[in-house]
């Protein structure tokens, strides 16, 4: 049993998902109307939000606005909050019959399809029709609404000026510049300390000493510098080549440099995920390699997987803004492949979201339901999670990652050892050792660097040739069609 004056989240210790779970199940229900999830933080018991819903009827403009709204959608009824576009699906074409319904069935003036963009709900628009908001009205978009229409104030979308933008171009070329020249400057101590070796046996161990310092330099920094430079993600609005710009295009260009985005599907990748502020649950599974970008503000749930190719960025750009925001995904949940799930939405537990299907932001999946679509509105009967769970100890997810990162890293020592044994036995052929700088003016040795460069250059494209053409086949042999394949088996590895 609930107490009517129990607050939903002092007392109760609800959250944000079980409260949109709340009024997802709430729509469900004919007899009730929709409740926005703002109403519920206003009004955080029972009898105050009832009380809230009940206290007066809509004014008469809303009635007769959604009277021909629901009239051209052939609906029973819609929702005075209701974001025509976001929530309710009508398009372009939908909007100017309304306008024309609108002209027919009332004495008003016109309302210009321009109008009804600004003020995408049924109480905004009549808020503006009525004239009550005045000129703010038609400057400012109402606080109320979700999705694309996020309330933005003027001055904060206003153009940031050519100073400020010039300054974060500059500021963005001179990071770029200092950390090309830390990464360069660390391969070449490298390689004067790979050089000096002798023997093969040594150029490959200290190749593997100066890979195993890259990988974690590279791997490290991005981590270090996120929380010096952001500290924690929070939902908030950033002005285009603003500072506070430049420092989000600096975390996110970090992120996309991490070696580690390269383990995508990989328990070293959940592990990376957390490391930057994420909240990732147990066993979930991860085959994206678009990493979030305000991770602080992704959570996924236990058991959870999310395919390949799906976009969680956390965060979209509108009207002048970079505006970042939760995308939260319950546990038992499956995200299907190249799918996109904008900020502020939310799957609940065992929920499932087709493939190449989109969540808008402000829209969420009920639990144990299933959608597909852009917007994904439509349910559906298929079970997108196709095989039954396996058992994927720690054991498994420990060793595979232990291989996968040892391979990764010996085999590339193996080509930088052979680069560093034969690049001087070469420049020893074309290029005789001058004691003066005398032969930086002779002819041969250019066409001599234009020799090498080249011979590098279509060698290394060619060894990638015939090692895409061939390492495929051979892995392949190690697949079995139609066959379940465990999580960090051996196939999978393949």
């Amino acid at each position: 049993q609930i107490s009517v004056d129990s607050n939903f989240f002092e007392e109760l210790g609800a959250d944000s998902m079980v409260m949109t779970r709340f009024c997802a199940r709430l729509r469900k229900q004919t007899d009730l109307p929709r409740i926005p999830i703002k109403q519920v933080y206003e009004h955080p018991t029972i009898s105050s939000l009832a009380t809230a819903l009940t206290a007066s009827a809509p004014p008469p403009t809303e009635r007769l606005l959604a009277q021909i709204l629901a009239d051209v959608m052939s609906v029973e009824k819609v929702s005075a909050d209701s974001n025509f576009f976001e929530d309710l699906g009508a398009d372009s074409m939908m909007m100017a019959r309304f306008c024309a319904r609108l002209r027919k069935q009332t004495d008003r003036p016109p309302v210009p399809i321009k109008t009804v963009y600004a003020h995408p709900t049924i109480s905004s628009l009549a808020s503006a029709l009525n004239g009550a908001n005045g000129a703010a009205a038609t400057s400012t978009s109402d606080p109320s609404l979700t999705g694309a229409q996020t309330s933005i104030p003027a001055e904060e979308s206003a153009p940031i000026g050519t100073p400020r933008y010039l300054l974060c171009g500059a500021l963005q070329i001179l990071s770029v510049t200092v950390y090309l020249y830390i990464v360069i400057f660390y391969l070449a101590q490298g390689y004067e300390f790979i050089s000096t070796a002798t023997r093969f046996i040594d150029i490959y161990w200290r190749s593997v000493l100066v890979g195993l310092g890259l990988f974690l330099g590279m791997s490290l920094l991005p981590i270090l510098l996120k929380w010096l430079i952001i500290g924690r993600w929070r939902p908030q609005q950033i002005r285009i080549w603003s500072l506070h710009y430049f420092r989000f295009w600096f975390a996110k260009t970090l992120m996309r440099l991490n070696p580690l985005a390269l383990f995508a599907g990989s328990p070293l990748y959940a592990l990376y995920l957390r490391a930057m502020g994420a909240k990732i649950g147990q066993n979930a599974v991860i085959l994206s390699g678009h990493a979030p970008v305000c991770t602080d503000l992704f959570t996924v749930g236990d058991n959870t997987v999310i395919r390949k190719d799906s976009i969680f960025s956390c965060y979209r750009a509108h009207d002048g803004l970079i505006q970042t925001g939760s995308v939260t995904i319950g546990k038992d949940a499956i995200v299907g492949e190249k799918t996109v799930l904008d900020i502020e939405t939310v799957m609940g537990d065992g929920a499932q979201l087709g493939h190449s299907s989109s969540l808008n932001s402000g829209n969420s999946i009920p639990d144990d339901e299933r959608r597909v679509g852009s917007p994904a509105r439509a349910r559906t009967e298929v079970d997108y999670r196709g095989n039954a769970p396996a058992n994927c100890g720690p054991l498994i997810k420990i060793a595979f990652s232990a291989i996968q990162f040892i391979s990764l890293l010996f085999l590339s020592s193996i080509l930088f050892s052979a680069t560093v044994t034969l690049a001087p036995l070469i420049a020893e052929r074309l290029f005789p050792i001058s004691p003066d700088s005398s032969v930086f003016l002779q002819r041969a040795f250019y066409v001599n660097a234009l020799i090498i460069s080249s011979v590098f250059f279509f060698g290394l494209m060619l060894i990638g040739l015939v090692l895409v053409a061939t390492v495929p086949r051979l892995v392949n042999l190690a697949m079995k069609p139609d066959a379940v394949a465990p999580l960090y088996g051996l196939c999978y590895f393949c």
